[in-house]
């Protein structure tokens, strides 16, 4: 990965060339020395144009991206008073397979919805470990009757504190 940035002036356009090996992510857009007025930042990209970001000095002077662009090389285009600095980096371009990464793929769900992804994928992603499963509850009538030795220690040790708290409390004046 390396550093990328770009400096629009007002009304300025820019052709932004991205090497056939790269991925070019855009992850942030910010006004540089805010003028009064809407700024609006635009793409170009397969002769579409569509607009990506609105920027106003002392409201929204800065947003965050997750844009990626090809070998196509997209054109950003300025369309206020202000100049706009766009930030990001570039990346090897290669598939997931290539890259080391695996997805697995769920058959579609009942109904007509299709499964982006696998829930044992996501969980695996995921760096919560998995949720532990249930206590049993004894009934009551059980854990009266035999009342588990690590109990029985607990309870004297809670008595023991007890007792300690008191002769704290006869030894204060």
């Amino acid at each position: 990965m390396a550093f990328w940035g770009c400096t629009l002036k007002a009304g300025q356009k820019q052709k932004i060339d991205v090497p056939s090996v790269e991925v070019l992510h855009v992850s942030q857009v910010c006004l540089h020395d805010p003028k009064p007025g809407k700024n609006y930042l635009q793409v170009q990209v397969d002769g579409q144009s569509y607009t990506i970001g609105f920027l106003e000095q002392d409201k929204v002077e800065c947003l965050a991206m997750d844009l990626f662009f090809g070998s196509e090389g997209p054109t950003f285009v300025n369309t206020g008073k202000s100049e706009i600095h766009l930030s990001g980096y570039t990346e090897p371009k290669g598939s997931i397979e290539e890259l080391g990464y695996e997805e697995e793929v769920e058959p579609p769900a009942q109904g007509g919805a299709k499964a982006v992804g696998s829930s044992t994928a996501a969980a695996k992603a995921s760096p919560k470990a998995p949720p532990k499963p249930a206590a049993k509850i004894e009934p009551a009538k059980k854990a009266a009757a035999a009342p588990a030795e690590g109990d029985e220690e607990q309870e004297e040790e809670e008595e023991e504190e007890d007792e300690g708290e008191e002769s704290e409390e006869e030894a204060a004046p």
